[in-house]
C-alpha cells in the first residue's frame, strides 16, 4: 500500500509538471504553511469503533514553484482506541507531506498531498502513519482548505493492531 502511495503521488505531480497552466497569477517559490483542524475513524474498515483520531496539524514548509511544495507538519493528536480496553492518547508526531497542485484558476486550486510521519513521545501507540489526500483551497493568498484522504497507521508495538483510516479536513493555507 505504502508504495502504491508513492507511485500515485509521483505520477501525478510529473504529469501536472507537463500540463500545468495556471489562469491565475502564479506562486513564487518561497514561504508554504497549513494549519489543518483533522477527524478520522476507521470505521468505513472495522465494523467495531476501534480508533478515533482528532489532529491539529500545522506544517510550514517551502513551495518550489506553483505547483509542487514541501511541509513538514507537526501534529498534535488525541486518539481514542477502544480495543480491548477503552484508552485515550495524546502523541505529537512529526512527518513529510509533499503537495502538488495540479489544477488552479487562481482563486481554486485543487491538489493532492502524500505524507510520511510517527509518534516522538513516548507513548504506549507508536506508530509510522503513511496517507494520501485530495484538498481543495479556495481563496488568493490566504485559503480556506477543504479535504480528505485515507492514512495507514502502521504500529511499531507487536501487541497493538495496524489501522486503515478515513480522515477530513479543514484549515487554513497561507502562501
Amino acid at each position: 500500500m505504502k508504495k502504491f502511495i508513492v507511485i500515485l503521488l509521483a505520477t501525478v505531480c510529473t504529469m501536472s509538471a507537463f500540463g500545468q497552466e495556471t489562469a491565475g497569477p502564479t506562486r513564487k517559490r518561497g514561504f508554504h504553511a497549513v494549519i489543518r483542524y483533522e477527524g478520522s475513524t476507521n470505521r468505513p474498515y472495522s465494523s467495531q469503533y476501534d480508533f478515533t483520531s482528532l489532529n491539529l496539524v500545522a506544517a510550514p514548509g517551502y513551495a518550489f514553484n506553483n505547483w509542487l511544495s514541501v511541509r513538514i507538519p507537526f501534529t498534535a493528536a488525541c486518539e481514542l482506541y477502544r480495543t480491548p480496553v477503552e484508552t485515550f492518547d495524546r502523541p505529537l508526531l512529526i512527518g513529510g507531506t509533499v503537495a502538488c497542485d495540479f489544477l488552479s484558476n487562481g482563486v481554486l486550486t485543487l491538489g493532492i498531498e502524500g505524507s510520511i510521519g510517527g509518534t516522538v513521545t513516548d507513548s504506549p501507540h507508536k506508530y509510522t502513519y503513511y496517507d494520501a489526500g485530495i484538498f481543495l483551497n479556495i481563496g488568493r493568498r490566504t485559503k480556506l482548505s477543504l479535504g480528505a484522504g485515507y492514512r495507514y497507521y502502521q504500529s511499531n508495538r507487536t501487541a497493538l493492531r495496524n489501522f486503515h483510516t478515513m480522515y477530513g479536513g479543514i484549515g487554513i493555507r497561507f502562501n
